[in-house]
């Protein structure tokens, strides 16, 4: 299972690359000149350094070569920095703020559905699956902009942004929370209401203990199986929405610097990150789905079954 996992996780991982590199070799547009005039020999010269004179095919088979060494190329906008110094900068400080996040979504949601399976079609549960509904329906930049007027500039509670202190973090963590709290705060629920409904659950009420102690007890540990699997899409949300969270609050982490090269139509610094982010994820998605192997036995046993 490990070994077939892995095979498909490389797979899925050089498609990426090879998908990312022809895209963006075929999106119209020049880094080099932009709205600028540029003499033709000064143009020839930097194709030449940046090998963007040779055929496409080489490109790409010199670009595989690279990453094979660790090289994802070097900017074109930040004269010629390269695209790993910017990942080992940036990456820290997103990855910081998606561990804070996910830290708060998951007990946060987890709570929340089962407070509101326990308190079904109760007023407690209208209220929990109301307040996950409008976490959905707020992008997270607007969210982000909200919490800025009202913690930082009306009620100057906490700093309207930059990167230095616990206290900065604490705005793009909420506005990146929001999203999968509720996510999983409804996963939970929908999971619990079915757990609850169990024959042993009614056993356990017969015997007389309290319902939240069933369900944190005894019903938890098979409800939180899904919401595991989801750790892996929860990630990659949280990841994505950092892109635009980290631009409002001014954060100089990697969704900073995607949008910064996208701007700047940097080919090897979008590629680069683009193919760093997609192997990250795929890699956690991995773990996830090993984990869950790991903790329901009853996967296990129909995959031995199987084979």
């Amino acid at each position: 299972m490990f070994v077939k996992k892995f095979i498909i996780l490389l797979f899925s991982i050089w498609v990426v690359i090879t998908g990312t590199f022809f895209l963006m070799h075929a999106v119209p547009g020049d880094p080099f000149i932009g709205d600028r005039i540029i003499p033709e020999e000064i143009l020839r010269s930097l194709y030449s350094c940046y090998g963007l004179d040779q055929p496409i095919g080489i490109q790409y088979l010199t670009y595989l070569k690279g990453i094979l060494t660790g090289n994802l190329g070097v900017s074109i906008v930040y004269h010629g920095r390269p695209v790993t110094q910017f990942i080992a900068e940036g990456f820290p400080i997103s990855a910081l703020l998606g561990l804070q996040a996910l830290i708060l979504a998951l007990p946060l949601g987890i709570l929340l559905g089962t407070w509101a399976a326990i308190k079904r079609a109760q007023w407690q549960d209208h209220v929990a699956m109301l307040l996950s509904t409008l976490l959905v329906s707020v992008p997270n930049f607007v969210l982000a902009s909200l919490l800025q007027y009202f913690f930082a500039m009306k009620f100057h509670l906490l700093p309207v942004a930059r990167w230095g202190t616990f206290e900065h973090t604490i705005l793009p963590t909420l506005a990146l929370a929001a999203l999968p709290t509720a996510f999983i705060a409804r996963l939970t629920r929908s999971n619990m209401v079915e757990v609850l409904g169990q024959d042993y659950i009614y056993t356990a009420i017969a015997k007389g203990l309290p319902l939240f102690r069933i369900a944190i007890y005894h019903g938890l540990r098979n409800a939180i199986l899904p919401v595991i699997s989801y750790l892996g899409p929860v990630m990659t949300s949280i990841l994505t929405g950092s892109f635009m969270v980290e631009k409002i609050f001014a954060i100089p982490g990697l969704g900073q610097w995607m949008i910064h090269s996208i701007h700047g139509r940097d080919y090897p610094m979008i590629i680069g990150l683009a193919i760093f982010f997609s192997a990250f994820l795929m890699v956690a998605m991995f773990l996830v789905d090993l984990a869950y192997a790991l903790l329901d036995p009853r996967i296990r046993t129909a995959r031995v079954a199987h084979e």
